[in-house]
């Protein structure tokens, strides 16, 4: 099989609304402005930081055949820099969804995209750095791991919770392999 080109992987889209089938592929999905780059002054746009540990840890996820949505409320004017950086910091493959009504509340467009997501893939957990990322992924019944915004720390500490949620969506019982 040949290789797709990674930046053909990282493009904006919007789920079918259609039911997913039956023994859903894993995923997972990631907030990006404070979790996986800086926060600048209010305002200003965020800073993309290359969080080691954070790259290393989404590199792990990906390599254990979970999809990755990366999932922001940046609005879709941003896609072409938000695709550029992550492939130039050699961020994993996944979905990059973009916010594109800014009347929406960012709680509610994440609560949908998850609800999204979920018709075509079985959730296992959602990563942010804000109380609105954990109340969406709450709502949506999957689980919500906090970390301290631009902490690459922060995702050496979740590394045992994501691989304990790993092995166990692997198990029989949870509709894994």
């Amino acid at each position: 099989m040949m290789p797709i080109p990674r930046t053909i992987l990282f493009a904006a889209f919007l789920l079918p609304s259609a039911s997913a089938p039956a023994g859903l592929p894993p995923a997972c999905v990631v907030d990006i402005d404070g979790t996986l780059t800086g926060r600048g002054p209010p305002g200003s746009p965020p800073i993309f930081l290359v969080l080691e540990k954070g790259r290393e840890t989404l590199w792990r996820i990906h390599r254990r055949g979970v999809a990755i949505f990366y999932l922001t409320a940046r609005p879709i004017r941003r896609l072409e820099d938000t695709r550029r950086r992550a492939v130039e910091y050699d961020y994993p493959p996944g979905e990059i969804i973009m916010k594109e009504n800014g009347e929406e509340l960012i709680r509610d467009y994440k609560i949908r995209m998850v609800k999204k997501i979920q018709e075509s893939h079985r959730v296992l957990f959602g990563v942010g750095d804000t109380e609105v990322d954990m109340e969406a992924y709450a709502a949506c019944g999957i689980t919500a791991l906090h970390l301290e915004s631009s902490s690459d720390q922060g995702w050496v500490g979740l590394r045992p919770r994501i691989e304990d949620l790993l092995r166990a969506s692997a198990s029989p019982a949870a509709g894994g392999e």
